[in-house]
């Protein structure tokens, strides 16, 4: 897709709240739009220009974005027409880990690697305003027929106003994607203080057919040996732990017993499980 200067004019008003918190990818100034709210986007602190996909913001800069962000958003591209038909199989897994972080969530809330939008018919159901994030323009394309405001752009320079959202859910093991760390700093500095975040891992164990290849489908990336390699840098970012715990359920190849999956609780349960789940709590002092 083609990223536009310009946007010719933004008619859904449930869009206006999400252009008052736009940020600079650069340097997280605040962003002016050249004609209201339409036009060109223009960083008021380093003057960065940015564009559009559709009625899409493109938010990345290029000097600071993970290297590996295109690689990335071509393998997603390339697996958004099927993506829907893929995942039937798995989503009572994906229930039982993402319906407790949905839960915890209220207000403003942003999505980590939204995809095609498969968790937005749940916000309709519950007190929330959302934003989806991704890389990947086709993914976020079949996300647009759901109404809510997308962004594309990197989740290690999330283009959004300090503490300017209520709670952040990482679903699908996106996190795998990411450097721990640095995606968690960011995301205490837009959280509001007693702001939620939620995410799902895939234990190690569970994907060891993947972790010692390189490969170029959606499986590459970076899964858990230790919950510790969560727990520590989110509590170096300012967070605190509420709740942890494991969604237990069959690997593929024993695909009669897939949609049979059950949560264990705390950390145990996590090692024990193929989805870790972590709901934490940013602190009012960070």
């Amino acid at each position: 897709m083609k990223i536009q200067n310009t946007k010719a004019a933004m008619t859904e008003s449930n869009h206006d709240w999400l252009y008052d918190k736009l940020a600079c990818p650069a340097c997280f100034g605040d962003i002016h739009f050249t004609n209201s709210h339409a036009g060109e986007m223009t960083c008021t602190g380093c003057g960065k220009k940015f564009g559009w996909i559709e009625e899409i913001p493109v938010l990345l800069d290029s000097e600071r974005s993970d290297p590996g962000i295109e690689r990335l958003s071509a393998i997603w591209n390339s697996a958004a027409p099927v993506w829907s038909s893929m995942i039937q199989k798995p989503l009572a897994v994906f229930r039982a880990a993402e319906y407790p972080i949905l839960d915890a969530l209220s207000g403003d809330i942003l999505e980590i690697g939204c995809g095609d939008g498969r968790l937005f018919p749940e916000y309709h159901q519950r007190d929330c305003r959302v934003i989806g994030l991704d890389f990947a323009p086709a993914m976020l394309h079949k996300a647009s027929q759901f109404g809510f405001p997308l962004l594309l752009a990197d989740a290690h320079r999330i283009p959004l106003r300090e503490d300017s959202m209520d709670g952040i859910i990482v679903p699908f093991s996106t996190i795998r994607y990411l450097d721990y760390p640095e995606f968690f700093r960011q995301a205490a500095r837009v959280l509001r203080g007693g702001g939620v975040m939620g995410l799902t891992a895939w234990n190690q164990w569970y994907n060891f057919r993947y972790r010692s290849r390189e490969t170029t489908d959606w499986r590459s990336g970076r899964d858990v040996e230790s919950i510790r390699e969560l727990i520590d840098p989110l509590e170096e970012a300012g967070f605190s732990i509420k709740s942890i715990f494991g969604v237990f359920s069959f690997p593929p190849w024993l695909p009669l017993l897939r949609r049979i999956c059950f949560r264990l609780p705390g950390t145990t349960g996590a090692r024990l499980s193929r989805d870790i789940v972590i709901i934490a709590q940013r602190t009012n002092d960070t």
